[in-house]
């Protein structure tokens, strides 16, 4: 794509945090190009850390959940005035919400060229609960009508959603692009930031979100279980990561207490760098539900470091059994606690596993081609 002074990219997220920690690249190049960046996101801390990158930042009051019916319609509003305050050529949508509520204010005002990206399809599509029958059936009707544009593109992280919206017909299959995450920086991570260990304790680490369907409750139980079996061992189970009360599969600060008195897992809380744990991480689980293409495998692969995930869209695209990992049954802490069981105590395939899993990420899901491919969508748009 040129370089044109004129255009200005508008990008809207339900976090400053995802804009932060997943779409600062992307944010970087285009300001190193010259065009005006707007972020649209409700306040938090790292707003300071978007401004310095040259970004101008409109605050919106944009709950993650449903917050009643009025406070949604306000929403929608605040963001049709700042669409029309800010008239940029193109905008990119980032969840399902920031899909659905920009793509109407996209549809109430000017702005012609819109992109809209998938991160995973979120728990409306995943809990399978009778109550989200009428709610799915709502929004995949939104969907369809803020695509229902020649001018719209979507931006799927895996083969499984881009089969999900093409099946669902939100968007026609030339307008349907497959690109894999966000990407991950394979010099900021490398397997240079492992600590050399003098003894042989093995540590597992997840990192994610505190919720349900991001499978902490099998970890718990995963670990009581290798813990039991495997008495004696030096195994030391670590879970970093936000209670995310925003979210319908948040677990609660007195459930999580429960789970960390019962002594079988170490939990630090977030961490803004990731890397001090990979550092003296063996391997990484992720047991999810489902993803859209999960950060932390791709940090951890590019670290070298061996993981263990569920068989689930967004992580069996990243993960090839036996080859750069192991791949278990959702919600399914047995055969976790055992795959678990069978790493920790195999050096030698830890190795294997992480050498392979580093030479993957090097090759697919490197951050600046991620960021090119981006550009590649906006330039079809734009015309350059």
């Amino acid at each position: 794509m040129t370089k044109e002074q004129s255009l200005k990219i508008l990008l809207l997220a339900n976090t400053d945090w995802y804009l932060a920690n997943f779409r600062l690249p992307l944010i970087r190049s285009l300001i190193r190009e010259g065009y005006e960046v707007v972020l649209v996101t409700p306040p938090g801390r790292f707003q300071s850390q978007l401004r310095r990158s040259g970004a101008k930042i409109r605050e919106i009051a944009l709950s993650r959940g449903f917050s009643g019916f009025w406070q949604e319609l306000k929403s929608i509003y605040a963001l049709v005035k700042i669409y029309s305050d800010e008239k940029p050529d193109l905008v990119h949508h980032f969840t399902l919400k920031c899909i659905v509520y920009g793509g109407f204010a996209v549809k109430l005002t000017r702005c012609k060229f819109r992109v809209s990206s998938f991160t995973g399809l979120g728990y409306l599509f995943t809990s399978g609960r009778i109550w989200s029958v009428f709610p799915k059936a709502f929004v995949l009707f939104a969907l369809r009508f803020v695509h229902s544009s020649r001018c719209s593109r979507v931006i799927v992280q895996n083969e499984d959603d881009r089969d999900y919206v093409l099946a669902k017909r939100i968007i026609p299959p030339k307008s349907c692009v497959l690109i894999p995450g966000s990407g991950v920086n394979t010099i900021e991570f490398s397997p240079s930031i492992r600590q050399v260990k003098n003894g042989s304790e093995v540590v597992i680490l997840m990192a994610a979100r505190i919720l349900r369907d991001k499978g902490v409750l099998e970890y718990f139980e995963a670990a009581r279980l290798v813990k039991k079996r495997h008495r004696g061992s030096p195994i030391k189970f670590v879970l970093a990561g936000n209670i995310d009360q925003g979210n319908p599969s948040t677990i609660s600060k007195k459930e999580l207490e429960k789970l960390i008195a019962q002594g079988d897992v170490d939990y630090v809380g977030h961490r803004d760098r990731i890397q001090e744990l990979l550092a003296i991480s063996d391997i990484v689980v992720l047991p999810s539900y489902r993803e859209g293409l999960p950060r932390i495998i791709l940090e951890a692969l590019s670290c070298a470091i061996p993981v263990i995930g569920s068989d689930v869209p967004g992580i069996r695209d990243i993960i090839s059994d036996g080859e750069t990992g192991l791949l278990v049954p959702a919600k399914d802490s047995k055969r976790l606690a055992e795959a678990i069981g069978t790493l920790s105590h195999n050096r030698q395939l830890r190795e294997k596993l992480g050498s392979a899993g580093r030479d993957s990420i090097h090759s697919e899901y490197d951050e600046e081609s991620v960021v090119q491919k981006t550009w590649n969508v906006y330039a079809e748009l734009l015309g350059s």
